[in-house]
């Protein structure tokens, strides 16, 4: 009879333990969710999108040729201003100029323009059919593009998203997906979380996010166009267009120019050159091209700070608000959500896993005022990260006494929460443990699926301290790497050398640019 005994519970133990290996395989392989992509801001739209009429109604920015085109209407539509110059003539018919620039701007961004009232002009659409163009090819069968119309209001495009959602829910039987969302998206997400809720996610994850603003678009409703000579030299975008590269002629044009710069005087003769121009140019341009073309369009708006918001709606509607006033309501509707974006992703981490990413080391494109800010050339890294404490770009973070003595890091929390390069502290984050950084790409040339593949697939809710080795709050892009290239740990510069002479004339520059100081501050807001 024991034997028996012994015999069936020797089976029935056989039988659980083999019942028990799918969970444990499951616990240590758990499966893939869905990932949900947005995209950013003025990709491709289409007329009749979905459909066998489908046409390019805008191609978008990131066309290379729509660039070129662009850049090229342009300096024909500056051509008769630089031959005046260049023959000693400045008595310059800035309206017909305007005009002209003006022009050039319509013909090519028109077909995005709302109606005052809100509604669009021309119904247009993203690929609705999935344009997977930018997703890695890991991702086949796992990951799902939410293309749209990016020039409607977040909280619109919140309800479409959502439905989406529930359509990959469906088709892959999962519970929940990983929704990501990245640059002028990220307003929409910020709209579906304080619509939705986190019900249908498992995690959240935003890279380079406008849904907190960027002081470009805030400057550029308040009308704070400015040439920024300090922007100039920082913002690592201009690279791009041949500024301060390998050729020798320009090379030494740009030393020129830096010490110019360095000195301030680069920054007050932008600052004359600028005066006879502003406010007429700029008016004018706002009137036929700036304000009814591109300001119309609702997500311009969800990109401003709330600190501009109510100044660039005088600004620019100020003398007709009844005339926009369906547009401005569409606008502060959305505004109740910007207003609480702290909270809102503050509640989402308490209940999913939420991660943001962001890009530091540059200037904003620097057409602006205060466009010599830490960030990723579109984007203020204080901004997207949700408060951090940034330098200067390139400089590194004062202690005090402008730094003779070291920078303490500002939020004590046990963690070292300052960058390898000392130009961030991620301390005074509104998510420092969850929030990554990375130098040396522009807003424009990173995709970090590395990083939130295994900030999505990470057994437990991952921190910046999960896996010191590979994933550390502060990363670096390797130079000539592609987008898809994991990023690496970011390590502190070597020490330069100590050089009397150069310390000198670095006084000496100081003292001539703080001479002028004064000057090119009234310039600035004259």
């Amino acid at each position: 009879m024991i034997k028996i005994k012994r015999a069936v519970c020797a089976v029935l133990s056989a039988a659980l333990l083999i019942s028990c290996l799918p969970l444990v395989a499951a616990a240590e392989t758990p499966p893939e969710i869905p990932i949900v992509e947005c995209r950013g801001a003025f990709h491709p739209l289409y007329f009749n999108a979905g459909t066998p009429e489908q046409t390019v109604g805008f191609s978008g920015t990131n066309n290379s040729v729509f660039a070129a085109d662009l850049l090229a209407q342009i300096t024909d539509a500056l051509s008769p201003l630089l031959a005046d110059v260049q023959a000693g003539n400045l008595n310059i018919d800035i309206i017909a100029l305007a005009d002209s620039l003006g022009e050039v701007i319509n013909r090519n961004f028109g077909v995005l323009a709302f109606q005052p009232d809100g509604t669009p002009i021309n119904k247009l659409d993203g690929d609705i059919n999935g344009n997977n163009w930018y997703l890695s090819p890991e991702h086949s069968g796992r990951a799902y593009s939410f293309d749209f119309d990016w020039r409607e209001s977040p909280l619109i495009t919140a309800e479409r998203l959502n439905a989406f959602i529930k359509e990959v829910k469906t088709k892959t039987g999962s519970d929940t997906v990983n929704l990501c969302v990245q640059s002028g998206s990220a307003p929409l997400g910020l709209a579906y979380l304080y619509q939705y809720g986190t019900s249908d996610l498992s995690a959240y994850w935003a890279r380079m996010g406008l849904s907190n603003g960027s002081t470009l678009f805030g400057q550029m409703v308040n009308k704070g166009i400015r040439i920024d000579g300090d922007a100039l030299f920082n913002c690592t975008y201009l690279e791009q267009f041949g500024f301060g590269g390998d050729d020798e002629q320009m090379a030494q044009i740009t030393e020129i120019l830096r010490l110019l710069n360095d000195l301030g005087i680069l920054h007050m003769l932008t600052g004359l050159a600028y005066l006879p121009l502003r406010p007429t140019l700029i008016d004018r341009l706002y009137e036929i091209c700036v304000i009814p073309t591109l300001l119309t369009m609702p997500i311009l708006w969800a990109y401003v700070p709330e600190e501009f918001y109510e100044s660039g709606i005088e600004t620019c509607f100020g003398g007709e608000r009844a005339k926009y006033a369906g547009l401005i309501a569409k606008l502060e509707e959305y505004y109740n959500v910007q207003r609480n974006g702290k909270a809102i992703l503050a509640k989402a981490a308490k209940e999913i896993r939420v991660g943001l990413s962001c890009s530091y080391g540059s200037s904003l494109v620097p057409l602006v005022k205060g466009a010599n800010t830490n960030s990723d050339t579109l984007v203020d890294i204080a901004l997207s990260s949700y408060g951090a404490t940034a330098s200067v770009p390139g400089e590194a973070l004062d202690g005090p006494l402008r730094g003779l003595l070291p920078y303490v890091q500002k939020v004590k929390d046990g963690h070292n929460h300052i960058s390898p390069d000392n130009q961030i502290d991620a301390s005074t984050c509104l998510l420092p443990e969850t929030t990554w950084f990375y130098d040396s790409a522009t807003h424009f040339s990173m995709i970090d699926y590395e990083l939130r593949d295994w900030f999505f697939d990470y057994a437990d809710a991952p921190t910046v301290h999960s896996d010191p080795e590979k994933h550390p709050q502060f990363l670096h892009k390797v130079e000539g790497s592609s987008s898809f290239d994991p990023l690496v740990p970011l390590a502190a510069p070597e020490p330069e050398a100590l050089d009397p002479t150069q310390q000198f004339l670095d006084l000496l520059k100081s003292a001539v640019r703080g001479l002028l100081y004064v000057f090119n501050w009234w310039l600035d807001y004259v």
